[in-house]
Protein backbone atom coordinates (compact mmCIF):
# COMPACT_ATOMS: atom_id res chain seq x y z
CA UNK A 1 0.00 0.00 0.00
CA UNK A 2 0.97 3.51 -0.98
CA UNK A 3 0.62 6.31 1.21
CA UNK A 4 1.19 10.30 2.08
CA UNK A 5 1.75 11.20 5.68
CA UNK A 6 1.68 14.84 7.25
CA UNK A 7 1.30 15.13 11.73
CA UNK A 8 1.11 17.92 13.31
CA UNK A 9 1.54 18.17 17.88
CA UNK A 10 1.31 21.86 19.07
CA UNK A 11 1.06 23.12 22.30
CA UNK A 12 -1.62 25.50 21.82
CA UNK A 13 -2.76 27.40 24.68
CA UNK A 14 -1.57 25.24 27.24
CA UNK A 15 1.40 25.43 29.60
CA UNK A 16 2.92 21.86 28.35
CA UNK A 17 2.50 19.45 25.30
CA UNK A 18 0.76 16.15 27.29
CA UNK A 19 0.27 15.05 23.56
CA UNK A 20 2.28 11.98 21.71
CA UNK A 21 2.33 11.11 18.21
CA UNK A 22 4.60 8.57 16.56
CA UNK A 23 4.55 7.14 13.25
CA UNK A 24 6.16 4.15 11.14
CA UNK A 25 5.44 4.45 7.51
CA UNK A 26 7.24 1.01 6.52
CA UNK A 27 5.28 -1.03 9.51
CA UNK A 28 1.53 1.01 8.66
CA UNK A 29 1.46 2.00 11.99
CA UNK A 30 0.49 5.30 13.58
CA UNK A 31 -0.32 6.17 17.05
CA UNK A 32 -1.64 9.19 18.83
CA UNK A 33 -1.78 9.21 22.74
CA UNK A 34 -2.91 12.26 24.78
CA UNK A 35 -1.82 12.68 28.83
CA UNK A 36 -4.65 13.34 31.01
CA UNK A 37 -4.02 14.19 34.70
CA UNK A 38 -2.10 17.85 34.48
CA UNK A 39 0.43 18.05 37.16
CA UNK A 40 0.06 14.44 37.25
CA UNK A 41 2.94 13.92 34.27
CA UNK A 42 0.22 13.47 31.78
CA UNK A 43 2.87 13.77 29.32
CA UNK A 44 5.11 11.13 30.64
CA UNK A 45 2.06 8.78 30.53
CA UNK A 46 1.57 10.25 26.41
CA UNK A 47 5.14 8.88 26.04
CA UNK A 48 5.67 5.52 27.75
CA UNK A 49 2.28 4.18 26.31
CA UNK A 50 3.15 5.06 22.75
CA UNK A 51 5.83 4.05 22.53
CA UNK A 52 5.45 0.96 24.75
CA UNK A 53 2.55 0.01 22.13
CA UNK A 54 4.49 0.86 19.53
CA UNK A 55 7.52 -1.55 20.27
CA UNK A 56 5.02 -4.38 20.73
CA UNK A 57 3.03 -3.98 17.71
CA UNK A 58 5.29 -2.36 14.77
CA UNK A 59 6.94 -5.48 13.94
CA UNK A 60 3.69 -7.38 14.08
CA UNK A 61 2.64 -8.32 10.42
CA UNK A 62 -0.89 -7.99 10.42
CA UNK A 63 -1.62 -7.02 14.64
CA UNK A 64 -5.36 -7.81 15.63
CA UNK A 65 -7.12 -7.95 19.06
CA UNK A 66 -5.05 -9.99 20.83
CA UNK A 67 -2.02 -8.42 20.05
CA UNK A 68 -3.90 -4.80 20.85
CA UNK A 69 -4.81 -6.33 23.73
CA UNK A 70 -1.10 -7.37 25.34
CA UNK A 71 0.47 -4.04 24.12
CA UNK A 72 -2.53 -1.87 26.45
CA UNK A 73 -1.74 -4.20 29.15
CA UNK A 74 1.97 -3.90 28.81
CA UNK A 75 1.27 0.16 28.35
CA UNK A 76 -0.52 -0.07 31.72
CA UNK A 77 2.70 -1.87 33.26
CA UNK A 78 5.11 0.94 32.37
CA UNK A 79 2.83 3.58 33.73
CA UNK A 80 2.57 1.52 37.02
CA UNK A 81 6.25 1.05 36.80
CA UNK A 82 7.24 4.67 36.50
CA UNK A 83 4.73 5.62 39.64
CA UNK A 84 5.94 3.26 41.79
CA UNK A 85 9.36 5.41 41.17
CA UNK A 86 7.15 8.58 41.38
CA UNK A 87 4.59 8.22 43.35
CA UNK A 88 3.96 11.97 42.95
CA UNK A 89 2.29 11.12 39.38
CA UNK A 90 -0.62 8.86 40.68
CA UNK A 91 -3.16 9.19 38.51
CA UNK A 92 -1.37 10.02 35.51
CA UNK A 93 -3.10 8.35 32.69
CA UNK A 94 -3.57 8.75 28.24
CA UNK A 95 -5.88 8.22 25.83
CA UNK A 96 -5.07 6.18 22.48
CA UNK A 97 -5.77 6.39 18.75
CA UNK A 98 -4.57 3.58 17.02
CA UNK A 99 -4.67 2.80 13.16
CA UNK A 100 -2.80 -0.34 11.96
CA UNK A 101 -2.53 -0.85 7.56
CA UNK A 102 -1.73 -3.82 6.03
CA UNK A 103 -2.65 -5.22 2.20
CA UNK A 104 -5.90 -3.77 1.94
CA UNK A 105 -6.66 -3.75 5.81
CA UNK A 106 -6.73 -1.52 8.56
CA UNK A 107 -7.18 -2.25 12.16
CA UNK A 108 -8.27 0.69 14.20
CA UNK A 109 -8.44 0.86 18.04
CA UNK A 110 -8.73 3.66 20.42
CA UNK A 111 -9.15 4.17 23.96
CA UNK A 112 -10.51 7.78 25.26
CA UNK A 113 -11.88 10.58 23.84
CA UNK A 114 -8.83 10.23 20.88
CA UNK A 115 -10.62 9.71 17.22
CA UNK A 116 -10.03 8.00 14.50
CA UNK A 117 -11.76 9.10 11.20
CA UNK A 118 -11.81 7.04 7.82
CA UNK A 119 -13.18 9.40 4.63
CA UNK A 120 -13.80 8.50 1.36
CA UNK A 121 -14.98 10.62 -1.37
CA UNK A 122 -15.67 13.95 0.92
CA UNK A 123 -17.63 11.75 3.38
CA UNK A 124 -17.18 10.33 6.78
CA UNK A 125 -17.93 6.99 6.55
CA UNK A 126 -16.38 5.63 10.12
CA UNK A 127 -15.32 7.55 12.99
CA UNK A 128 -14.66 6.01 16.76
CA UNK A 129 -16.99 6.75 19.35
CA UNK A 130 -15.53 8.59 22.37
CA UNK A 131 -15.16 6.67 25.53
CA UNK A 132 -16.54 10.53 27.30
CA UNK A 133 -19.29 11.24 29.95
CA UNK A 134 -20.80 13.84 27.19
CA UNK A 135 -21.10 10.83 24.41
CA UNK A 136 -22.90 9.01 27.57
CA UNK A 137 -25.27 11.73 27.84
CA UNK A 138 -25.71 11.54 24.46
CA UNK A 139 -26.54 8.09 23.45
CA UNK A 140 -29.10 8.73 26.64
CA UNK A 141 -31.06 11.05 24.97
CA UNK A 142 -29.96 13.82 27.72
CA UNK A 143 -28.42 16.15 25.29
CA UNK A 144 -27.87 17.10 21.74
CA UNK A 145 -24.68 17.08 19.89
CA UNK A 146 -25.13 20.47 19.78
CA UNK A 147 -24.98 21.05 22.89
CA UNK A 148 -22.54 18.70 23.73
CA UNK A 149 -19.91 21.19 21.80
CA UNK A 150 -19.56 23.39 24.98
CA UNK A 151 -20.79 21.32 27.83
CA UNK A 152 -18.97 21.80 30.92
CA UNK A 153 -17.98 17.69 31.57
CA UNK A 154 -17.38 18.12 27.71
CA UNK A 155 -13.66 16.80 28.42
CA UNK A 156 -14.07 14.25 31.37
CA UNK A 157 -13.43 10.82 29.59
CA UNK A 158 -14.50 7.42 31.11
CA UNK A 159 -11.44 5.12 29.62
CA UNK A 160 -7.77 5.63 29.70
CA UNK A 161 -5.34 3.50 29.90
CA UNK A 162 -4.14 3.69 33.55
CA UNK A 163 -3.24 1.81 36.52
CA UNK A 164 -6.31 2.00 38.20
CA UNK A 165 -9.05 -0.76 38.50
CA UNK A 166 -9.43 -3.25 35.58
CA UNK A 167 -7.71 -3.41 32.66
CA UNK A 168 -8.79 -1.04 29.85
CA UNK A 169 -10.27 -2.62 26.68
CA UNK A 170 -9.94 -1.07 23.43
CA UNK A 171 -12.48 -0.86 20.95
CA UNK A 172 -11.30 -2.38 17.70
CA UNK A 173 -12.68 -1.83 14.39
CA UNK A 174 -11.21 -3.67 11.13
CA UNK A 175 -11.95 -2.11 7.60
CA UNK A 176 -11.58 -4.61 4.83
CA UNK A 177 -11.88 -2.46 1.39
CA UNK A 178 -9.22 0.31 1.48
CA UNK A 179 -9.27 2.70 -1.59
CA UNK A 180 -6.87 5.04 -3.48
CA UNK A 181 -7.63 8.32 -2.29
CA UNK A 182 -9.39 7.68 1.08
CA UNK A 183 -8.38 9.14 3.90
CA UNK A 184 -7.31 8.66 7.77
CA UNK A 185 -7.28 10.79 10.47
CA UNK A 186 -6.02 10.23 14.29
CA UNK A 187 -6.07 13.45 15.95
CA UNK A 188 -6.72 14.30 19.94
CA UNK A 189 -9.21 16.02 21.08
CA UNK A 190 -7.71 19.54 20.96
CA UNK A 191 -8.12 19.01 16.83
CA UNK A 192 -11.50 19.02 16.85
CA UNK A 193 -11.71 22.24 19.11
CA UNK A 194 -10.28 23.83 15.33
CA UNK A 195 -12.35 21.37 13.10
CA UNK A 196 -15.50 19.25 12.80
CA UNK A 197 -16.87 16.91 10.78
CA UNK A 198 -18.03 19.11 8.21
CA UNK A 199 -14.79 20.67 7.89
CA UNK A 200 -12.91 17.68 7.20
CA UNK A 201 -15.63 16.53 4.54
CA UNK A 202 -14.77 20.38 2.65
CA UNK A 203 -11.23 19.22 2.83
CA UNK A 204 -10.54 16.10 2.89
CA UNK A 205 -10.87 15.33 -1.35
CA UNK A 206 -8.80 13.47 -3.67
CA UNK A 207 -7.46 16.63 -5.39
CA UNK A 208 -6.52 18.10 -2.09
CA UNK A 209 -2.66 17.95 -0.98
CA UNK A 210 -1.95 16.65 2.62
CA UNK A 211 0.07 19.60 2.93
CA UNK A 212 -2.08 22.16 2.23
CA UNK A 213 -5.05 20.51 4.27
CA UNK A 214 -2.54 20.78 7.77
CA UNK A 215 -1.85 23.87 6.53
CA UNK A 216 -5.31 24.81 6.97
CA UNK A 217 -6.14 22.71 10.05
CA UNK A 218 -2.91 24.26 11.77
CA UNK A 219 -4.79 27.57 11.20
CA UNK A 220 -7.45 26.55 12.30
CA UNK A 221 -6.56 25.00 15.53
CA UNK A 222 -4.09 28.24 16.57
CA UNK A 223 -7.50 30.12 16.21
CA UNK A 224 -10.26 28.31 18.05
CA UNK A 225 -8.11 25.16 20.30
CA UNK A 226 -7.83 25.99 23.59
CA UNK A 227 -5.91 22.59 24.10
CA UNK A 228 -2.74 20.92 22.67
CA UNK A 229 -3.21 19.91 19.33
CA UNK A 230 -1.90 16.59 17.27
CA UNK A 231 -3.12 14.52 14.25
CA UNK A 232 -1.16 12.04 12.04
CA UNK A 233 -3.14 12.43 8.27
CA UNK A 234 -2.91 9.58 5.67
CA UNK A 235 -3.73 9.51 2.37
CA UNK A 236 -3.87 6.46 0.42
CA UNK A 237 -2.36 6.54 -3.13
CA UNK A 238 -2.67 3.23 -4.52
Amino acid sequence: MQINIQQISQIGKRQNNEDFVSSFPEQGLFIVCDGVGGNNKGEVASKLACETISEFIRNIETPGEVEIKKAVSLAENELANFIEVNPESEGMATTLALLSLSNNNATIAHIGDSRVYHIRDGQVIFQTQDHSLVNEYIASGFISQEEAKNHPKKNVITRAIQTTGEHTEADIKVIEDIQANDFFILCSDGILEGIDNAYMEANFLSKNTLNDICTGIEKMCSIYSNDNYSGIFIKVIE
